[in-house]
Formats: structure tokens, C-alpha cells, sequence
């Protein structure tokens, strides 16, 4: 397995085990990844005889644990489900869900999905994480920063706790489930059209089972995210078990599907 990604140095793609090699000698360089190959080459040929045969030796090691890196996939086949396309296409599920390792942006991609369709139509949106004492630990930078890459964002005005689109009313805001007392957060989830629950690996059971009845207005959905560990959470048990809910769309994401992991 050699993928390949948008190189830091250009508007280019390049194999995983020429990236690897490059980055490995950048940092034994300790210069930028942005550096060309052409300059880090010339910066190679003026290193002392000892740096050159250290940086050479890191480049091989790197590469040669590329099929190591990217590997690994889930022990149920990818079925190329795209769950974030079909939230932002209206299809009629319950439940968009992406699971996989870190570096895959799945973050990413769901803030710049509810942003799209948040600002072609009302929608009234919660960020929810099952631990969130400060709007700092919500993903509300996240969504201030996609809103400002995105083609609407004159539409959109941010507050300290929440965001709102002026063209189409649609209200973004972010809550804590904080474990034990997320009966609390019931009745600021009633009417609610789409729940983004980030980082659902956290979730206790309790928790989802206090979200599920609860979203519930027609025509809503929820979007989970989350990064499996070792032992199965409540929330890999709910959407990767036997029986998972009906009308729900799940995909493994992972970091091949980003093209800008370097």
C-alpha cells in the first residue's frame, strides 16, 4: 500500500514512501517539510558527511515502514458509503456516522458539511461532546474557521456561544453532555434538526441513551464521529454491532482519505 498525498511543498501529488523519505530528512535537517526536494537536496550536499549518512539512514527507515502505516483496514470490507455526501445531499437517514483513526479529518469534513447545508436552508444545529465545561472545548473555532473558507460566509455571524446565518435563520450551537447529567441537556436538544456528537467515543451509555428518544423533530438527524479504541465504546456497540439502527449510514474513514495529511 503506497498512497499518495498533496505534497507541503506544491501543488502536487506524491507517493507515501517519497513523502516519508522527504520529511524524515527535513527533520533530520531541522528545516521546514515545506522545502523543496531541490532545496533540500542542495541543503543535503552541504551537511557535514555524518549529518548526510543520519539523514540518509532516517529517510530508509521511513520509507520502508510506509506498508506498516497504511495497511491496516477494518475487518468488515468498505462498502464506499459517503455518509458526510449524503447529509449534504438530504438523503433520508437518521444517523451519519464516521469512524476511524486520527488524521483522517473527519472533524473537518462534518463542520464543512453542516455549514453547507446550514446555510442553504434552516437548520437548527447542536456540537455536542460528552465532556464540555468552556465554549473552548466545543468545536466551535472549528466551525468559525470553516465558515470563513466557505463561499457563505458573509451570510453567518459568530457570537461568543453560538453562530447564527442571517439569510436562512439557521443557529449553530455547542452543549456538554457531561456524563452523569446529560438529562439536563434534554430539553435544549428538543427541536433540534441535526446533533453533531464529535469525539462519540467518549459517550457514555447513558448518554446515548438520553440522546436517541430525545432528537426526534421530523426530519432530523444525527452525525457522530468518533476514533475506536481497543475495547468496543457504547458507541461502536450501537452502529458497528450486530443490529445497528435502522436508517443509519456508516463508514470507516480513513487517512488515505486525506489528501492533505502531510
Amino acid at each position: 500500500m503506497n498512497p499518495v498525498f498533496l505534497a507541503p511543498w506544491g501543488n502536487m501529488r506524491v507517493s507515501a514512501d517519497v513523502l516519508e523519505r522527504h520529511c524524515a530528512v527535513c527533520r533530520a535537517l531541522e528545516i521546514e517539510y515545506s522545502t523543496t526536494p531541490q532545496q533540500l537536496h542542495a541543503a543535503l550536499q552541504k551537511a557535514p558527511a555524518d549529518t548526510q549518512a543520519k539523514a540518509n539512514a532516517q529517510a530508509a527507515t521511513a520509507a520502508a515502514r510506509v506498508p506498516a502505516l497504511f495497511g491496516w483496514r477494518p475487518e468488515s470490507p468498505l462498502n464506499g458509503a459517503r455518509p458526510l455526501t449524503a447529509l449534504k445531499e438530504g438523503r433520508p437517514y437518521d444517523h451519519f456516522g464516521l469512524w476511524g483513526g486520527r488524521g483522517g479529518v473527519k472533524s473537518h469534513g462534518t463542520a464543512e458539511a453542516i455549514i453547507e447545508v446550514a446555510s442553504l436552508r434552516k437548520e437548527r444545529v447542536a456540537g455536542a461532546r460528552e465532556y464540555m465545561q468552556r465554549i473552548k472545548e466545543s468545536s466551535k473555532e472549528l466551525f468559525d474557521t470553516k465558515i470563513k473558507e466557505s463561499p457563505w460566509a458573509a451570510d453567518w455571524e459568530s457570537t461568543e456561544f453560538e453562530l447564527r446565518n442571517k439569510r436562512t435563520g439557521s443557529v449553530i450551537f455547542f452543549i456538554g453532555l457531561n456524563g452523569n447529567n446529560a438529562e439536563s441537556v434534554g430539553k435544549p436538544l428538543e427541536g433540534i434538526t441535526i446533533l453533531w456528537v464529535d469525539e462519540a467515543q467518549l459517550l457514555t451509555q447513558h448518554s446515548i441513551d438520553i440522546i436517541l428518544p430525545t432528537i426526534r423533530a421530523e426530519g432530523s438527524r444525527c452525525v457522530w464521529t468518533w476514533n475506536p479504541g481497543e475495547d468496543p465504546s457504547p458507541v461502536d456497540q450501537l452502529f458497528r454491532g450486530e443490529h445497528p439502527p435502522e436508517r443509519s449510514l456508516v463508514s470507516c474513514v480513513l487517512v488515505e482519505d486525506n489528501p492533505y495529511l502531510y
